[in-house]
């Protein structure tokens, strides 16, 4: 018991219980988006059903996409997946995901209803979504490998976005609103997301100075 107690006062022990966190709702989400995705169209809410259907396989392609990305990119911060070649095939099947991901939500973007402020939200975070990967690849085949992590956090945050909106949305729909309501605040979480890779950057400078970054 005391050496479990040592162990969770450890930076080490928040960043193990966060990432479980996270690849918990990761999974949950992917199920979930894939299931509905993939189901009849009749599931679809009445708002997308008419503009969905007609490019379906546009958005299957991009629920892929972000579902490889956001299962394999948390991987990708496990420190035992960093030998050079499980974690480079890793990060070619990420990058894969996010560029198929982040280029069919372009023009997915364009299809959001709610006006344009909905859709800038969208075209903005898909064109930062696909920046930050090529910034990041760059980096990395550059052997800025420092550069190259700071990106990855950022895409991945990026990435996770998808997660938090999820979440975002189930509880303002438990509050009452409506998804008329929701979904103006709902299509600007990236930027939260973004907040968080910022702070996570932060953190581990700051909280785990001895740990390679």
């Amino acid at each position: 018991m005391r050496r479990l107690l040592d162990y969770l006062s450890k930076p080490e022990a928040l960043c193990a219980i966060i990432w479980c966190c996270m690849l918990f709702f990761a999974v949950q989400a992917s199920t979930e988006g894939l299931g509905y995705i993939f189901g009849p169209l009749e599931r679809f809410d009445a708002l997308f059903r008419d503009k969905y259907s007609a490019h379906i396989v546009l958005v299957r392609t991009h629920a892929v996409g972000a579902v490889v990305a956001l299962c394999l990119g948390l991987f990708a911060f496990v420190q035992e997946t960093r030998r050079r070649k499980v974690h480079a095939l890793m990060g070619r099947l990420y990058a894969l995901g996010v560029v198929i991901g982040g280029l069919t939500s372009l023009p997915m973007a364009w299809m959001a209803e709610g006006g344009w402020t909905n859709r800038l939200a969208f075209l903005l975070q898909g064109s930062f979504w696909l920046i930050t990967i090529a910034i990041a690849v760059w980096a990395a085949r550059s052997k800025k490998f420092r550069l190259h992590r700071r990106f990855m956090v950022r895409n991945y945050a990026l990435t996770y976005s998808a997660v938090i909106s999820r979440l975002l949305l189930t509880g303002l729909q438990e509050s009452g609103l409506t998804f008329q309501e929701i979904y103006p605040i709902v299509s600007w979480t990236w930027v939260l997301g973004l907040a968080v890779g910022e702070w996570w950057l932060w953190y581990s400078a700051q909280i785990l100075p001895h740990r390679k970054r």
